[in-house]
């Protein structure tokens, strides 16, 4: 018996939509993990040890910078 592709392009079909819908469930799953609040004692943490290594200093942690308008060319 000679299967042609008409035989199997239903199963193609079907392949790729169950791989679809499995990476959308992976992403919705993903995205609701994101979206968790952190606690505050984890985001001071990060504030207090950025400021320690100098990535920002501890005056600018309070003050907002002001940035030059861009210029167009």
């Amino acid at each position: 018996m000679k299967k042609t592709i008409s035989t199997y392009w239903p199963l193609a079909i079907l392949l790729i939509a169950v791989l679809t819908f499995c990476m959308h469930a992976e992403e919705r799953e993903s995205a609701a993990l994101r979206r968790q609040q952190v606690d505050v004692g984890s985001v001071s943490a990060e504030l207090a040890r950025a400021i320690s290594y100098g990535l920002v200093d501890s005056d600018d942690a309070t003050a907002p910078v002001a940035h030059p308008a861009p210029r167009t060319l």
